[in-house]
């Protein structure tokens, strides 16, 4: 295997090549891929975040943080339709993407709440035919983060163009990466196939609806940095249903100590180096192969930024508290979902058989 191909691994494969290594060398070998690649990408993290941010202003850098994810996804992972309807559904889902951060700014919940339901299950359908590969986490984080940092005027503009910019660039890898794939599968039969009945389908639309709901009750709640809500209810409904249980307590447990680990360092710190907690935390991600670790890292970025809002310690308390209501939440409305679908699905067996 060249180190191009090695670089090309996810954490979790190359942690798998690690255990069965022969020798020392080996092991050596992989060790020097984990920590490469880690470079590598918060090199180009920072570049490519930090240039977008430098022309379209630091308050749109959800949008910058965005398309750097779904760029990094969209080289290994297509829509599974041909390439001309893929790049239709990438310019919608930007635009769907734009268009609910302008309705967020209009304070509106219970319109919001039907425009998330419809959006995100329209992203689904359209970037997720395959939920294993990963898509739907990319792509519903992203419209969380851009909806949630609604701005307007100007900056509105900005963010458009922005957009724009990365729908050419995340487009051109899309057409060299994936144009020969699925060339005769067309996006309506995404359409045409869509029932309740499918597993998937039902894990979209439980997707959807279960991350718009928690983002209206806690809108509803006047709950500050309500979008962290909103991320535990994602991840935690993204499996299936059978990971859930498990999932919801790593998921406050890795919150809990990331929270805690975070305003540790931060207050150890001098300020001067604090801007280095979140570089170092994704570093530190490229190692990381389980859903909890990750979790514990990926507080620092995101109380990083609410630290210079809320002050760092109401920053902990919101993550802690909203994450724990988001996943509290995310589990019961699972539940919930499966045992009313189980009951239409037994009445209509009955109609059936009467």
């Amino acid at each position: 295997m060249s180190l191009y191909q090695a670089l090309q691994l996810s954490p979790l494969v190359l942690k798998q090549h690690l255990k069965h290594a022969k020798n020392y060398k080996e092991t050596a070998y992989i060790y020097g891929v984990l920590t490469l690649r880690s470079t590598l990408l918060i090199a180009f993290a920072i570049l490519f975040i930090a240039g977008l941010n430098y022309y379209f202003d630091e308050a749109n850098s959800s949008v910058a943080v965005s398309l750097f994810c779904i760029l990094l996804g969209i080289r290994f992972v297509p829509y599974g339709y041909n390439i001309k309807h893929s790049l239709g559904a990438m310019t919608f889902s930007f635009i769907l993407m734009a268009a609910s951060s302008y309705i967020n700014s209009l304070k509106q919940p219970l319109l919001y709440f039907f425009i998330n339901l419809i959006f995100l299950l329209l992203i689904l359908i359209l970037t997720a035919d395959e939920p294993i590969m990963g898509n739907a986490g990319i792509y519903v984080f992203s419209y969380l983060f851009i909806s949630n940092t609604p701005v307007n005027g100007h900056l509105m503009h900005l963010r458009l163009l922005e957009l724009g910019l990365g729908l050419i660039i995340c487009g051109t890898i899309m057409v060299a990466k994936h144009r020969q794939k699925d060339p005769q599968r067309q996006v309506q039969t995404l359409f045409q196939n869509f029932t309740l009945k499918d597993a998937k389908c039902r894990w979209q639309v439980r997707l959807a609806l279960g991350v718009s709901l928690g983002l209206f009750l806690g809108q509803l709640w006047h709950l500050p940095r309500v979008v962290w809500l909103g991320y535990a209810c994602m991840s935690v409904l993204l499996p299936n249903s059978d990971e859930i249980r498990g999932r919801v307590w790593l998921r406050i447990g890795g919150v809990i100590c990331g929270s805690l680990l975070f305003g540790l360092i931060y207050k150890q710190l001098p300020s001067a180096l604090t801007l280095l907690i979140g570089p170092m935390a994704g570093f530190l991600i490229g190692y990381t192969a389980t859903y909890f670790l990750t979790t514990v890292l990926n507080c620092f970025g995101g109380l990083m930024l609410a630290t210079t809002i809320y002050g760092v310690d109401h920053s902990i308390l919101f993550r802690i508290q909203n994450n724990f209501i988001g996943a509290v939440f995310a589990a019961a409305f699972c539940l919930i979902f499966n045992l009313v679908h189980r009951f239409i699905a037994n009445r209509h067996k009955t109609s059936l058989n009467p």
